[in-house]
């Protein structure tokens, strides 16, 4: 047998049908089902980072304290997320988040040093 024949006849394998499929098709798909499952974990960890986000955002702004930076990085999260572009709409969440949770540190400190802001 010659050495290309037998690569050949070695990159099969049978499926449960018993039709015969290249290892290299086998493989892509095993590791395209993988990547998967990973974006749709991903995706569900965004889903709650914008939901802690937003509620994060509502209490700020029951204080009168909402940035006005938080929403438009919210909402260009969730388009990232429905296009697809997971990194970018973890890293959009992320900072929503975080900007939410530094607007009610905001509030705090002002409702402890409003006197601060009065001549003497």
């Amino acid at each position: 047998m010659k050495s290309s024949t037998m690569k050949k006849s070695a990159m099969k394998i049978k499926s449960q049908d018993g039709k015969a499929k290249s290892l290299k098709s086998t493989v892509f798909a095993v590791v395209l089902m993988s990547l998967s499952l990973s974006v749709q974990a991903g995706e569900s960890e965004i889903r709650a980072v914008l939901a802690e986000a937003k509620s994060t955002t509502k209490q700020a702004a029951q204080q009168d304290f909402e940035w006005t930076t938080t929403g438009p990085l919210i909402k260009a999260s969730e388009q990232a997320l429905a296009t697809g572009e997971v990194k970018a709409a973890e890293r959009l969440a992320g900072l929503a988040l975080e900007q939410a949770r530094q607007s009610l540190v905001q509030a705090e400190y002002a409702k402890a040093h409003w006197q601060d802001g009065i001549p003497h």
